[in-house]
């Protein structure tokens, strides 16, 4: 007897979904406990073998903020995704709301904006082996990459507009804003990221704000690009 190629195309559909269902529920799980895990060592560790971040003074780094935010997201994923396997609901599109895959989408804009800015300017100025030292391994590498990856292959969605991308930037101005009132108004900060160096604080503002709208429209398009190839 002759196998139904609907019904066949139909099973290979529904096992490709599940498999991005199960597959986003475990790396989200990962990135959320190895978040957890990096900023309690900050706490325990008292910041050795972190690049010397330590304590409440941790989240003054962007690094530390934009995991936390991936984090978050990764969490309420996770959370989806367990609903989505105990109720058998899977589809092709990764099965998280959309506000959800709004929300990951801008922690993953600050992750990876965290990720390029320590290759591109804090590693080649401070090295790789402190960059990498340690959890900071996990808060400027593996996370950002996980939360990435998971982002475009796993949690698949509707096209997302171009307006939306702009969500991705919030982020970096709001720290950026805190950043320069603390370090040049106030001075209650060290300028620890550099970036007035020379008095060319205005420099590092526009290269961030042109590699973070970079980093938002890139991703958001090749999401895009990933989403309608499954559709």
């Amino acid at each position: 007897m002759t196998a139904n190629p609907l019904i066949s195309e139909g099973m290979l559909i529904m096992n490709n979904a599940r498999f991005l269902v199960i597959s986003s529920l475990i790396v989200n799980f990962v990135i959320f406990a190895v978040t957890v895990f990096s900023v309690a060592w900050c706490f325990t560790k008292k910041g050795r073998e972190n690049a010397d971040v330590a304590g409440v003074k941790a989240f003054k780094f962007f690094t530390v903020d934009s995991n936390i935010l991936a984090g978050l997201a990764s969490l309420l994923a996770v959370f989806f995704q367990i609903r989505n396997v105990c109720s058998g609901r899977f589809v092709t599109t990764g099965a998280l709301p959309e506000w959800l895959r709004s929300f990951k989408f801008v922690s993953v804009v600050s992750v990876m904006l965290t990720f390029l800015t320590v290759m591109a300017f804090l590693g080649p100025r401070m090295g790789y082996g402190k960059m990498f030292e340690g959890v900071s391994l996990f808060m400027h590498l593996t996370t950002p990459l996980m939360a990435f990856l998971s982002f475009l292959f796993l949690e698949c969605g509707k096209r997302m507009e171009p307006l939306l991308f702009i969500l991705g930037i919030v982020p970096m101005l709001i720290y950026g804003t805190v950043y320069i009132i603390m370090v040049l108004v106030t001075k209650k900060w060290q300028d620890f990221y550099q970036f007035n160096v020379g008095g060319l604080w205005w420099v590092s503002v526009t290269a961030m704000i042109v590699a973070t709208a970079a980093i938002a429209f890139g991703t958001g398009f090749l999401a895009n690009l990933i989403s309608g190839s499954r559709v």
